[in-house]
């Protein structure tokens, strides 16, 4: 019986876990923080969902958030390297203005859609990147545009900065 009730709450765990996940990858930011708090609620030493949380909060730019969420992450795993990469990051961020572009756009790239296939798409090094405080604002699926001059491409971030 006990068994059965253990299965049962491991079930609901991975449920919400995937909830949560699928709420992140459609940019549903707030709802993907309701869940993670509920799995919280219910199972306050679980990892995982305590590194999801701070990432949702960091999405919104509720930085203060995130930088507890990812240290009650350490504090159950003193190594996570999830965790501390995104303590790190925040860091660097501190409270500056902007912090979290794709909110105050309402743009990402929807992570399905990039492809590499020969002869249709290409990858390439970034030259003269710009300030760390410029590239610290920027993360996986943040929108870019891509601008052609003078036979270079710029990359430039939802504010107009040079990438």
């Amino acid at each position: 019986m006990n068994t059965q009730r253990t299965i049962d709450r491991e079930k609901i765990r991975k449920d919400r876990a995937k909830k949560a996940i699928a709420l992140a990858m459609e940019n549903r930011w707030e709802d993907a923080i309701a869940v993670n708090q509920s799995v919280i609620k219910d199972f306050p030493e679980d990892l995982e969902t305590f590194n999801r949380l701070g990432k949702a909060f960091s999405e919104l730019g509720r930085n203060a958030e995130a930088v507890e969420a990812f240290e009650k992450a350490l504090a159950l795993s003193p190594h996570n390297s999830i965790a501390r990469k995104n303590l790190d990051r925040l860091a660097r961020l501190g409270d500056a203005e902007g912090s979290a572009p794709a909110l105050a756009t309402g743009a990402r790239a929807v992570p399905r859609v990039f492809i590499e296939e020969s002869g249709k798409s290409g990858v390439m090094s970034l030259l003269n990147l710009a300030a760390p405080q410029v590239l610290v604002k920027l993360a996986p699926g943040h929108v870019v545009q891509l601008e052609i001059e003078n036979n270079k491409l710029s990359v430039m971030n939802a504010a107009g900065d040079a990438v």
